[in-house]
């Protein structure tokens, strides 16, 4: 039986609503963007087309990429992104966000980028210091701030594990993967996200470190800040364990009585999690943490993480913590 999903009815309605044939309600679009331009009927708004919907932005919005937020001025960049050869976000993609006022479709969020292109597969080339790497025969180059403007910067690339690699060091043959946008000739990807299999870990590596690969909170009941908890990551190791404890913490607003105390920062709230030795990636392991009955006094607003210090041996002094390694803003559905 063929269906439509969420996603398509919601656009298909917006559809709709551009033509006047809906009341007003909730919007949300996906697709080609085109026809961006000062909103010459609202000052410091701008008009464009997603998938062919008229919509305003206004200075309200948020307007992001896939690496960081712009302001409302940058979709009307005119710079042209290396590889293309339209100007600016033209052609590219757009997520939308918004409200059909039963007269205009309103934007309160837009994403937009160049293209949405994944490659994924074996590298052919490794990186050098002065040459980038290719997979699968396609040349990979970061985005930066220079060939960018900033308005896209790619993330340090990282393995399998969430762990910052040093990209020179991955080998030939490695499986790899990288997304952004192709070039308008094909041969070249600009990457935002380069994930490898192997490499050697960037950094400081005498201490352990733990990573936070996703992160997601649902709400049960947001009266009481009850919520499903789930967190993935990973964490290196460095001696000959196969096993150690990642401290996980969520920042609240006070510590609730239900949770593990941070005796130094109250409104931190801890959960401890194993993470395991990976045995066919050594010095690599995974962690997962699931909570259905989280509870917390205010709203959660971000999550860290660190590999917690081994016991001190009999008679010796207690060992310095290991500093928390990562930190990211929490979403919350």
């Amino acid at each position: 039986m063929f269906t439509l999903n969420k996603r398509r009815i919601i656009v298909l309605s917006a559809l709709a609503a551009a033509a006047g044939t809906v009341s007003a309600g909730d919007l949300s679009v996906e697709g080609r963007i085109s026809n961006i331009a000062p909103d010459p009927a609202n000052p410091g708004a701008v008009k464009l087309q997603c998938n062919g919907v008229a919509i305003t932005v206004p200075p309200t919005a948020t307007v992001t990429t896939p690496t960081n937020s712009i302001g409302l001025a940058d979709l009307l960049t005119t710079m042209t992104f290396p590889g293309r050869s339209v100007v600016g976000w033209d052609k590219g993609t757009c997520i939308i966000e918004g409200t059909n006022t039963g007269e205009d479709n309103v934007a309160s969020s837009v994403y937009v980028e160049p293209a949405e292109n994944v490659i994924v597969g074996e590298v052919s080339e490794p990186a050098t210091a002065t040459t980038p790497m290719k997979l699968r025969g396609v040349t990979i180059v970061p985005l930066t701030k220079e060939n960018t403007g900033g308005l896209m910067v790619m993330k340090p690339p990282k393995n399998e594990f969430g762990v910052e690699i040093k990209l020179e060091t991955v080998p030939k043959g490695d499986l790899s993967s990288a997304e952004g946008y192709l070039s308008d000739d094909g041969k070249t990807l600009y990457a935002y996200v380069i994930e490898t299999s192997g490499g050697d870990q960037a950094g400081d590596t005498t201490a352990p470190l733990a990573t936070i690969q996703r992160a997601d909170l649902v709400t049960r009941n947001a009266a009481t800040f009850n919520y499903k908890v789930e967190v993935r990551g990973g964490c290196t190791f460095t001696g000959t364990a196969t096993t150690q404890t990642v401290n996980l913490e969520i920042l609240s607003g006070t510590k609730p009585s239900t949770t593990v105390p941070n005796t130094t920062e109250p409104n931190w709230i801890r959960m401890d999690v194993a993470c395991t030795l990976d045995p066919a990636a050594p010095g690599n392991g995974l962690y997962r943490y699931k909570n259905d009955n989280f509870r917390a006094t205010a709203v959660p607003t971000v999550i860290r993480a660190k590999v917690q210090s081994p016991p001190a041996p009999t008679g010796s002094p207690a060992p310095a913590p290991y500093p928390w390694s990562e930190s990211i803003p929490l979403s919350i559905r």
